[in-house]
């Protein structure tokens, strides 16, 4: 019980921290991008959306952000959108992860082809990168 509690707390704590850090430093791409992580996990996916569209305009290179900006897409059944931004993260791939993250937007271009052939998205095979 007492972990349920806890556990509780520490989930609305957390709502508040990344909240109260929007306001004090909304420059801040790191935090809108946490923001989505969020949104994306409880299955807001437009919300995820809009903040990782918000922290794209603060770091437009940034391979996470690109990343899970063609993820959401995806999700949101907006393929042509996802590509865009698959490729805007495939060519920002940080600088001696390539080996690492290249298998990842492999899959991810896997993925593309086979929705756009079926025409059927299984969202449980579409990740973010954190």
């Amino acid at each position: 019980f007492k972990r349920r509690v806890i556990g509780r707390w520490a989930s609305k704590n957390e709502y508040w921290r990344i909240e109260h850090t929007t306001i004090d430093k909304p420059d801040s791409h790191y935090i809108w991008l946490y923001r989505g992580f969020n949104k994306y996990h409880n299955q807001d996916f437009v919300g995820a959306l809009y903040d990782f569209l918000e922290a794209q305009t603060h770091s437009p290179h940034e391979f996470k952000i690109n990343f899970n900006l063609a993820s959401v897409y995806i999700v949101l059944q907006n393929i042509e959108e996802a590509k865009k931004y698959l490729k805007l993260a495939e060519e920002n791939m940080y600088v001696g992860e390539e080996s690492k993250l290249k298998p990842i937007i492999d899959k991810t271009w896997e993925h593309i082809k086979i929705i756009e052939e079926t025409k059927v998205i299984d969202v449980n095979k579409i990740m973010l990168y954190t």
